[in-house]
């Protein structure tokens, strides 16, 4: 349970956390957190989208200090909403998860998925909003705010494009198959 991989921020990521996909119900998300950490499970993925953030950081400050562990002891992941793209939006939705979880950084921010809201996937702005995204999660991990920064449901060509103006690489590319 203890095996971590480097990113490529230096920061360690486990290899096993818990999703947190459609677990948005209080006494829920607290028995998920609770017995996630008497079992050994450090890392905890959420996104804005699942509506369980605050839950999830409310249980992981009560049940850390229970257990005399503390924030830098877990790793947190969330992800930035489609419909939260573009440079001025990342920064409030990122505020935003950061205030949810009470949380001061968070160590994985992921653009969640590369399309946007009320936007046909080939929209010709669409990139545009991606790269604005993205050079914004950038400027928070220079500041320290986030400690790796990647993509979810990227395809090769979204990767390519990103690749071509990214000053920090992709630490994570999550997929669900």
């Amino acid at each position: 349970m203890n095996a971590t991989v480097a990113l490529n921020s230096g920061v360690r990521m486990p290899l096993l956390g818990i999703g947190t996909f459609r677990i948005n119900d209080g006494p829920k998300v607290n028995d998920v957190v609770r017995v996630a950490l008497d079992c050994g499970y450090r890392s905890f993925d959420s996104a804005s989208v699942y509506g369980n953030e605050c839950l999830i950081g409310r249980a992981l400050k009560q049940y850390l200090f229970d257990r005399g562990l503390r924030r830098q002891d877990v790793f947190v992941t969330s992800k930035l909403a489609p419909d939260h793209q573009g440079m001025d939006n990342c920064l409030k939705a990122f505020n935003q998860s950061c205030e949810n979880f009470g949380l001061d950084y968070i160590d994985l921010y992921l653009i969640h998925w590369p399309g946007a809201q009320g936007l046909r996937h080939d929209h010709l702005s669409l990139p545009s909003l991606r790269r604005e995204s993205w050079l914004q999660m950038e400027k928070l991990y220079e500041e320290g705010r986030i400690k790796a920064i990647g993509v979810s449901n990227y395809t090769l060509r979204h990767m390519k494009q990103l690749l071509e103006f990214c000053t920090v690489k992709p630490a994570d590319r999550k997929s669900v198959v």
